[in-house]
């Protein structure tokens, strides 16, 4: 495969994940006031696990904005972006360094610790004027259940789809 082709290969898959993260975050997941769960994260991760942590990054950072701009009632606010990255980043930098129950259950863990509870309950009391803590007391079932989730769903993303669809085949 040229250079071009597969330039242009890898730019149409990140589209469709950017395209596939807005519709499973926007359409697809429970959502109340100030939680969400739902399966959002497997673009970003299948972005990281395929292409790379600055793919994972892209998909994770222009969906976001993209699904804020065009799908929320919402105004933009830059900070769950920033939330979204800074998970991508940890994916990223933790799976280079292997993909086994350990460092998918570490990365969850602080994804889930710093960026979901601490970070995302900040952006909501920064946009609410609420309490932070309050908040973040009401978002520990989210951060259980969707860790929970998000375990499961990376050990079958890593364990059972890629000894179908290896890796090598989409990042050579």
């Amino acid at each position: 495969m040229t250079v071009k082709n597969w330039k242009t290969k890898k730019l149409i898959s990140l589209s469709m994940l950017i395209a596939l993260q807005i519709i499973l975050t926007r359409m697809f997941s429970i959502n109340a006031w100030n939680i969400r769960i739902g399966f959002g994260f497997v673009p970003m991760l299948f972005a990281i696990l395929y292409f790379g942590t600055v793919e994972g990054i892209l998909v994770a950072s222009l969906s976001d904005v993209l699904g804020s701009l065009f799908l929320s009632s919402y105004p933009y606010f830059p900070g769950y972006t920033f939330s979204l990255a800074l998970s991508a980043l940890i994916f990223g930098l933790i799976f280079k360094h292997g993909k086994g129950r350990l460092q998918i259950f570490f990365a969850v863990v602080l994804t889930q610790l710093i960026c979901s509870l601490l970070l995302n309950s900040l952006w909501i009391s920064i946009n609410t004027g609420s309490a932070l803590l309050p908040i973040m007391l009401s978002r520990l079932v989210q951060v259980g259940i969707n860790g929970t989730m998000q375990f499961l769903t990376i050990h079958f993303m890593i364990f059972v789809l890629e000894k179908r669809f290896p890796m090598q085949e989409f990042t050579s």
